[in-house]
């Protein structure tokens, strides 16, 4: 836009202003031109300063080597990272045996076939001198028939799948035990059974025929499970533990048995712990099992190897039953959940198991039904006895019912009474201390704060006796976990018809009671039942109050192996 100036005498129509089109169009071209430009120079200089920045640091760099060189210092080179293997990848992993043979796996089911030809013709193989048997199912007829040598105090057998690097892991523990004694290949004669047809476990076994035998079960119908967020799994194991109890007590003819897992190590007193309690096993009718698992054997929790208890709850994780009780809970065997099964009231009868206090067996196996978090909290904290104890030089009278229950209720009567857990850490050894819970909500707070497995199973707590948890604290004084006299167990018991959801310790998840809520709370105002800071909390970014989501499981079903 061009403005004249104003002169003297000039008609106000001559000062209006003059727009020339031509000027204007041309000077914004070379405008934008300008601008171009200058974006292109800054452009080429940004460009030129990154590759002077790069060869400076390439050239930096090569001669920092030639210095090192020159003055004879190798250069370190960086460790390679390692690979990332994901959890499918470590189960297929675990399947491979080290040195797998294809002949020595083709040569154990050649010995099958033949053992299987056998049976067909009516040839039963023996228990003596038998290493491969037939394959067979729990519902079939026998592979096997006694006879039995003299002098057998119980047969073991080691429960399989595909596992075949813990299965090479647990048979080095186990026959570096069993063979300490000579005599224990008499006492104690092994098997591994398997379910499946993994040809890892298999090399495995074939590998050790000269002092196992080998089962293996294989089911003739798929399992069906009622619920389809079930895993067939468990119906599965089920079906392989009735195999192998109907296998050697109804078919072998053995009067004992201890039923192991492929991820299991033993204690060097592992043997000798179950030959001194089997003669109270069988002497004792109110006795259900002999177990070498104690479910608080965390390391912060025990301390004295020679503690024996007797528990109302079934342990499992190397464990021995006899006859008798195989008699009692055959007809009734489950379809899946076996280990439930045992737990229930119903079907121990009121019977008890006897377990120590240090573990004797310990899972290493992190990858399987019990794995994750509950591996890391619980299992393998875990503390494997490494005491060679005698068991046979002790005095394990006082293990007969009714001398245990006087001297039990004896002990718990004369503890000192804590009046809380922060007295807990305090307690001093050389006298025994008790703490008191007035129901199960109560003792899972408890257990809870104590980092302990707070599951109960038809109204008993783990590692219960009449109640009764026996546990240590980091001094070694032994803390009594005992009930008031008002405590309802019987409100705690199995109820088919109620499904429950628990966490990760067992703990039942209680839903808490809604807040009515009638408008935006009052500036100051404090809901009823409340305090002014856990109302800030609450209605503070993700304080919804909601419990954190768990597997939805009825009161029956724990963990796999527990």
């Amino acid at each position: 836009m061009h403005v004249p100036s104003v002169r003297n005498g000039e008609n106000a129509a001559q000062m209006m202003p003059v727009f020339d089109r031509r000027s204007g169009t041309a000077r914004s071209k070379w405008r934008y031109r300008n601008l171009l430009l200058v974006a292109l120079l800054m452009f080429c200089a940004v460009q030129i300063i990154v590759v002077v920045t790069y060869y400076r640091r390439i050239s930096g760099q090569q001669e920092a080597a030639r210095r090192k060189a020159a003055s004879g210092k190798a250069t370190a080179s960086r460790p390679p990272r390692p690979k990332f293997v994901g959890r499918k990848e470590q189960e297929k992993l675990l399947q491979q045996s080290t040195n797998y043979s294809e002949q020595r796996v083709q040569r154990l089911r050649q010995k099958q076939d033949a053992a299987a030809a056998q049976l067909a013709k009516g040839h039963t193989p023996p228990v003596v001198g038998t290493s491969v048997f037939p394959p067979g199912n729990e519902d079939g007829e026998c592979i096997g028939i006694g006879p039995l040598p003299p002098g057998t105090v119980a047969a073991v057998v080691v429960v399989t799948f595909n596992r075949a690097k813990y299965l090479e892991q647990m048979l080095a523990s186990m026959l570096g035990v069993h063979g300490r004694d000579r005599s224990n290949k008499r006492k104690f004669p092994l098997y591994v059974s398997q379910d499946f047809n993994s040809s890892g476990v298999q090399d495995v076994v074939a590998q050790h025929l000269d002092r196992i035998s080998f089962l293996q079960h294989r089911e003739d119908v798929e399992p069906v499970v009622p619920d389809r967020k079930e895993k067939v799994v468990y119906y599965r194991i089920a079906n392989h533990y009735k195999f192998i109890l109907h296998t050697m007590f109804d078919c072998f003819g053995y009067d004992r048995l201890i039923i192991l897992e492929d991820d299991m190590q033993l204690s060097p007193d592992f043997f000798s712990f179950f030959e001194a309690t089997a003669p109270i096993l069988e002497s004792d009718p109110s006795l259900y099992c002999v177990s070498s698992w104690n479910d608080h054997g965390q390391d912060r929790f025990v301390s004295n190897a020679t503690q024996l208890y007797r528990s109302d709850f079934f342990p499992g994780l190397g464990w021995m039953l006899n006859r008798r009780v195989w008699q009692s809970v055959k007809d009734n065997w489950p379809r899946g959940y076996w280990d439930d099964f045992m737990r229930l009231n119903a079907t121990r009868q009121g019977r008890q198991c006897i377990r120590p206090e240090v573990c004797r067996t310990y899972n290493f196996g992190d990858i399987g039904s019990s794995s994750g978090q509950y591996f890391r909290l619980f299992l393998k904290p875990i503390t494997l006895n490494t005491e060679d104890v005698r068991w046979q030089q002790r005095d394990l009278g006082f293990l007969e019912q009714g001398r245990y229950r006087q001297l039990f209720e004896s002990e718990v009567a004369a503890a000192r009474e804590l009046a809380g857990l922060e007295e807990v850490p305090n307690a001093a050894p050389g006298r025994d201390y008790v703490l008191r819970y007035s129901s199960q909500q109560h003792y899972e707070s408890l257990t809870g704060k104590l980092r302990m497995l707070r599951e109960w199973r038809d109204g008993v707590p783990r590692g219960a006796y009449r109640g009764v948890v026996a546990i240590r604290n980091a001094a070694g004084a032994r803390i009594f976990l005992a009930p008031t006299p008002d405590v309802d167990f019987s409100a705690a018991r199995y109820n088919p018809d109620v499904k429950q959801r628990l966490d990760s310790t067992g703990a039942v998840i209680r839903k808490r009671p809604p807040v009515a809520r009638t408008g935006r709370m009052q500036p100051g105002r404090i809901q009823p039942g409340r305090t002014q800071q856990q109302q800030l909390i609450g209605a503070g970014k993700g304080g919804t109050g909601e419990a954190p989501r768990a597997r939805q499981r009825s009161q029956q079903h724990a963990p796999a192996n527990l």
